[in-house]
């Protein structure tokens, strides 16, 4: 594809992820599968340039959109970004209105000279919503969470994440993992945290890599590792996973428990549970009950009741602690959004509670660094004066033997709220309680 095509494909990525974003629709990941799976005439250099921009372009939402005001669309942000740099892609004059057929008509005289105007424009006076990007009815909730730190947490959640593994101990150790992958030319660096992470360039690809191959490890951020580590599971325990998902922290709990006990891992949504089982298999795991909240699954999991020893809800939330993952997720939360992702996870932690045991542990993990799904909903579980004891996560890591202890992010310090700029992890929160004996 010839640059202007190039950029003109931009444009229409640009506006079919943030109408998905909008509408509550598919993931980023998603869409671009989608739009290239139309378009099977693009090659590898010509998707890897136009998702770069694309998803540039939506990183600089905030600022750019405030700059540009009125005349901020998918057209005009993309050319202010092609103005920025056309080194990289070329001048205005030629990439708009140019001789390439697929390329984008050329800029009409507002469009020109606004996005000219927002060049020159300095987001010295911009609100801190527009300035860090980020949707405005969450200032105060961030300004809360982070402080004076707000500009630096937000710049390292508009950065390209890593690639963490988690290496499964059920198969390997890190050491032997670590030389197998550095071997096949890959850098693989110890992370802090975790005693089974190991952090890859970003974008290295894991298909035909031994260890992969062979299950001896798994994709996993670095802070979910922690969220794991932190339940405390133990060989023989009896685990619930309530909100399991795809399995991530399901197999990490697995391993933890030597294939010991057991975990029974549920979902209400089946779609999500459905890769689990091929997970399962290639790790090695043999402790795992998975069925969905159907009809039949809450039948069988009302048998479960007080009986768990360990319940983990990894609750569904806005998902804002891993924006760096996706950058059109901040666009697609919005207050009424937010209420009724808060209303969930206290029913969900609620209905962890009850298969407890007595003095059992509940463990609830979010992505989030939004003090709404974080503290407050653990702070109204723990309202009512029931007998339930918050377990400092201090205690449980020392105990757990994962080296040095991260600090928190919480106000209180018996929670701990990882960021990417603090922890160099996605926004993960997690807090343990302990049930009444």
């Amino acid at each position: 594809m010839r640059p202007a095509a190039r950029i003109q494909a931009a444009i229409d990525l640009v506006a079919l992820i943030e109408g998905g974003a909008e509408a509550g629709g598919v993931s980023t990941d998603e869409a671009i599968r989608s739009f290239f799976r139309q378009r099977r005439y693009a090659g590898a250099k010509d998707r890897r340039a136009i998702t770069t921009l694309a998803l540039e372009v939506i990183r600089r939402r905030g600022p750019d959109g405030w700059r540009l005001g009125e005349a901020a669309t998918p057209r005009t942000r993309v050319a202010l970004e092609v103005h920025a740099a056309p080194e990289i892609w070329g001048t205005l004059d030629t990439l708009f209105g140019g001789d390439d057929p697929h390329g984008p008509d050329a800029l009409s005289a507002e469009e020109s000279t606004a996005v000219g105007k927002a060049w020159a424009c300095s987001l010295d006076g911009a609100p801190l919503h527009a300035r860090y990007g980020f949707p405005e009815f969450l200032t105060g909730a961030l300004v809360a969470r982070f402080g004076d730190r707000l500009g630096e947490e937000m710049e390292a959640l508009g950065q390209r994440a890593g690639l963490d593994i988690r290496v499964n101990s059920l198969k390997s150790d890190i050491a032997k993992v670590q030389q197998t992958i550095e071997n096949a030319g890959i850098d693989a660096a110890r992370t802090l945290w975790s005693p089974l992470a190991l952090r890859l360039p970003a974008g290295v690809r894991l298909e035909g890599l031994a260890p992969h191959d062979r299950g001896e490890m798994e994709v996993q951020d670095e802070g979910s590792q922690v969220a794991a580590l932190l339940t405390g599971a133990k060989p023989g325990e009896q685990v619930l996973d309530l909100c399991a998902g795809a399995g991530g922290k399901t197999l990490a709990l697995a391993a933890m428990m030597q294939n010991k006990g057991q975990i029974f891992a549920t979902d209400n949504d089946a779609k999500r549970l459905k890769p689990i089982h091929g997970r399962l298999q290639k790790a090695g795991v043999r402790n795992v009950q998975v069925f969905p909240l159907d009809a039949a699954g809450r039948e069988r999991l009302a048998q479960l009741k007080g009986r768990m020893d360990l319940a983990v809800v990894d609750s569904p939330c806005s998902g804002s602690g891993t924006w760096r993952r996706d950058p059109a997720l901040p666009w697609r939360l919005t207050g009424e959004r937010l209420q009724a992702l808060t209303e969930t996870q206290s029913a969900l932690l609620a209905q962890g509670a009850e298969m407890l045991r007595p003095g059992g542990r509940l463990a609830y993990i979010t992505c989030s660094i939004i003090p709404d799904e974080n503290e407050n909903v653990i702070e109204k579980f723990l309202s009512d004066g029931s007998g339930w004891e918050l377990i400092p996560y201090r205690d449980i890591w020392t105990s757990a033997g994962a080296g040095p202890v991260a600090p928190t992010l919480s106000p209180d310090p018996r929670m701990l709220q990882m960021s990417p700029a603090t922890h160099g992890t996605d926004g993960f929160f997690v807090a343990v309680l302990k049930a009444p004996d």
